[in-house]
């Protein structure tokens, strides 16, 4: 068995950490682990202690029991190489921090990445390819739709919806019952009382749009 971590960047050795602590003797068996990353001049190097072994296509001669980890943190990023990873039979298995609290019922998607320290309470539900960064808390019945991204410190109260691709800013806090829209951006400590748009950059205490933000910039057009 292979884990391929696809991104060579801070994150993706965040990710390294993860999965090498999850193969240690008391955490599961060990596996090869592998970087992939397009970057010409970042193969033959290592990162977090393994090898970059080369671009994306690569996938196509790892054999057929590869599980692939997006080792990006923006959620247009990692669309984006999910979208460039060749048509093989990979596996996208979520990867949980043991140092996470993780709710019974609380649903977790194909790709999603909890970090350490991450408080997941109950009832929530964390769609596909999601992440949730070191620190991040998410509170009772909330929905985190795929490809969004909570930064490290993150804190989600309850009944809060985060649309696809959302990304929320380090430190950043949402109040009960508000959407965030798909695509959107809340700026790093703003503070969240109100919906907010989709395709939006908000920011500040309490959270305002940017007017002159052009839609689409973030992520799907």
């Amino acid at each position: 068995m292979i884990d391929a971590v696809l991104g060579a960047g801070g994150h993706g050795r965040e990710l390294i950490e993860l999965l090498r602590d999850a193969a240690s003797p008391t955490g599961g068996p060990d596996r090869e682990m592998v970087v992939l990353d397009d970057d010409p001049e970042l193969h033959g190097t290592r990162v977090g202690g393994v090898a970059v072994a080369g671009p994306l296509s690569m996938l196509t001669r790892l054999g057929p029991e590869v599980s692939c980890y997006l080792g990006v943190g923006y959620p247009e990023v990692k669309r984006r190489i999910f979208e460039a990873v060749p048509g093989v039979p990979v596996d996208w298995p979520p990867a949980v921090h043991r140092f996470s609290a993780i709710g019974g019922d609380v649903e977790v998607g194909r790709g999603v990445l909890v970090q350490a320290g991450c408080v997941v309470t109950t009832g929530v539900k964390v769609g596909g390819f999601a992440t949730l960064n070191v620190g991040a808390t998410v509170s009772h019945d909330c929905t985190v739709a795929e490809w969004a991204t909570l930064s490290p410190g993150v804190h989600i109260a309850g009944n809060v919806s985060i649309g696809e691709g959302a990304f929320l800013g380090i430190g950043a806090s949402v109040i009960q019952n508000v959407r965030i829209g798909a695509w959107s951006v809340v700026g790093a400590g703003a503070l969240v009382l109100e919906d907010v748009e989709p395709h939006s950059v908000v920011v500040g205490v309490p959270a305002r749009p940017i007017p002159t933000y052009k839609k689409g910039s973030h992520g799907s057009p």
